[in-house]
Parts: structure tokens; sequence; C-alpha cells
């Protein structure tokens, strides 16, 4: 959740670096999307939510550096 956070802050200057560490560090494709942390946070937070939405944001930034690399 911390993550996500940081990188939809408009003013976050570091967004792309964020999620460039993202890609690498943190294995996002592990989650299995059953969505039990999301039942059962106890503050109501969407944590699955948040985790697609980084591992779209992930998947546009590789889409986009490969098409940087062809160009």
């Amino acid at each position: 959740m911390q993550a996500y956070r940081w990188v939809i802050d408009s003013r976050d200057q570091y967004s792309k670096e964020r999620l460039e560490k993202l890609s690498k560090d943190i294995k996002l494709e592990e989650c299995q999307n059953i969505g039990m942390c999301t039942v059962t946070c106890p503050k109501g937070l969407n944590p699955q939510s948040a985790i697609q939405e980084l591992l779209r944001m992930v998947k546009e930034l590789e889409e986009n550096k490969a098409e940087d690399e062809v160009l």
C-alpha cells in the first residue's frame, strides 16, 4: 500500500524510478489475487486493488521501455 501511495502521488518526481525498482525487487506477480488481504484489512483499505494497479503500471513501463529500445 505504501509503494502504491508514493507511485500515484502527482507531486512525486520519481514515480518512474520507483516503478523500475518495484519491477525488480518486489515480486508483485507472487500475489495470488485471492483478495483475503482486502477482506481482512483492519483499516478498510483495498490492498488487492493497489497491487493490481501497480502490476498494470509496471507492465506499462516495461512496454514503453521496449518501444523506446526499438526506436
